[in-house]
């Protein structure tokens, strides 16, 4: 049980910090929104640090949704993703259309390369010590071929 209470506990200051620093990007491209409409790469640069502004707005919500349902449930494309995509437009078409319209790029790309990494550490963490993938897809033919 203590080890239930811990891994909630960091998962609600997660969820929490991530939220906090969602906020803050979002006031600041609020606060310098004159400076960003003064030129097109202001806006571009913007959208590459909004990316990261999805990122923890999904992360906020991947975090929310763990420990309201359990560790089974993740964060899936239509509910969750879309809905953070969606938020994550609204602020940007609050700040500058351009903005938008590059962070859609930017915000496939993150998401891309966030899935990537968990998928390698998610395989990782699940394989036993000084097993590496590669080995275990030879052994699962190896056994396979003995099978037949």
């Amino acid at each position: 049980m203590a080890t239930k209470a811990k891994d909630g506990g960091s998962l609600l200051v997660s969820a929490v910090f991530s939220c906090i620093l969602s906020l803050v990007i979002f006031f600041m491209m609020r606060f310098y929104a004159e400076w960003i409409a003064t030129s097109q790469m202001h806006a571009i640069v913007i959208a590459l640090i909004g990316a990261l502004l999805f990122l923890l707005a999904l992360a906020t919500v991947s975090r929310s949704v763990i420990l309201v349902f359990g560790n089974e449930f993740h964060a899936k494309f239509i509910p969750d993703i879309m809905a953070c995509a969606a938020l994550a437009a609204a602020a940007f078409g609050v700040v500058h259309r351009v903005c938008t319209i590059t962070w859609i790029l930017f915000g496939i790309v993150a998401v891309y390369v966030v899935n990537r990494i968990f998928n390698k550490f998610i395989e990782k963490a699940s394989m036993p010590e000084g097993m590496s993938p590669c080995k275990s897809e030879k052994k699962k033919k190896k056994i396979k071929r003995q099978r037949i």
